[in-house]
């Protein structure tokens, strides 16, 4: 299993992840080196994209120097991601997600906590889907269920939308 980062949105190539900057920041992701290349604070030489967090928290893709094409179409100047876009560019493919299921470690913040929907309690290596706007966690069955809805977090407007199959946080 690769690894998925247990917060904040990423694209995942399949064989690597790419976790997105902090809201209200950026990072350069070169072409050249993927799947090793990692964000940094500057363009350098050669092409690459920008991706970016406004402090909103929309996450954003600026080509530079480099054709990007989401769901089938080529952005020009920038694109405002949402969870389940298929991005391409520099000959790989990357799926956009926002939302991820966490196997509860030892000692994990919701450890203890409850579903916001049925109010289950979280134990250790409970698998719990995290809204990825205030990080409130959620049961799968309860996460569905509210599909369409809105997060019952405290001022949360996430509207929830599918777990990524397949792809449960371990670490």
């Amino acid at each position: 299993m690769i690894e998925i980062p247990a917060v904040g949105p990423y694209l995942d190539f399949d064989d690597f992840t790419v976790q997105l900057p902090q809201r209200g920041t950026h990072g350069y992701l070169p072409c050249a080196g993927l799947p090793t290349a990692e964000l940094r604070d500057t363009a350098g030489d050669g092409a690459g994209v920008w991706l970016a967090r406004s402090r909103a928290g929309h996450s954003l893709i600026i080509p530079d120097g480099v054709d990007v094409v989401r769901n089938g179409r080529r952005i020009i100047g920038l694109a405002v991601l949402h969870h389940g876009d298929r991005v391409a560019f520099a000959g790989q493919l990357a799926w956009f997600s926002e939302v991820r299921q966490l196997r509860l470690p030892t000692g994990h913040v919701l450890v203890g906590h409850r579903c916001q929907q049925c109010h289950t309690t979280f134990t250790v290596d409970a698998e719990v889907v995290l809204c990825p706007l205030c990080g409130e966690g959620y049961c799968e069955d309860c996460w569905e269920y509210l599909r369409g809805a809105r997060c019952y977090s405290r001022d949360c407007h996430m509207v929830p939308v599918p777990v990524p199959v397949g792809r449960v946080v371990t670490t």
